[in-house]
């Protein structure tokens, strides 16, 4: 199964087959882009917990509950800046 996902004119693509998922990353002109760090669009459930204040389990259940939107790259979640700043409008913080 393919997954393109289309992400601020980068393009996201997961490509899964016998439990292993690849991720690529290519910029507009399909040309691989350097990896999105922490001060890049996505952090990791652990910089989000340490934000809220909670635990990276906790990120990954509101994820996995479907309140919080995440991408899985290689077993690991990545949450997008704007996934973060809608679900802290709809809840209080």
């Amino acid at each position: 199964m393919v997954r393109v996902i289309m992400e601020g004119g980068a393009i996201l693509m997961g490509v899964s087959g016998g439990g292993n998922l690849r991720t690529g990353i290519t910029g507009k002109d399909g040309a691989a882009s350097a990896p999105i760090g922490p001060c890049g669009k996505y952090l990791t459930t652990s910089q989000v917990a340490k934000r809220w204040g909670v635990s990276a389990v906790t990120v990954i259940r509101l994820i996995e509950q479907g309140d919080l939107n995440g991408l899985k790259i290689r077993g690991s979640y990545r949450i997008s800046r704007g996934s973060i700043r809608e679900y802290e409008s709809r809840v209080a913080f």
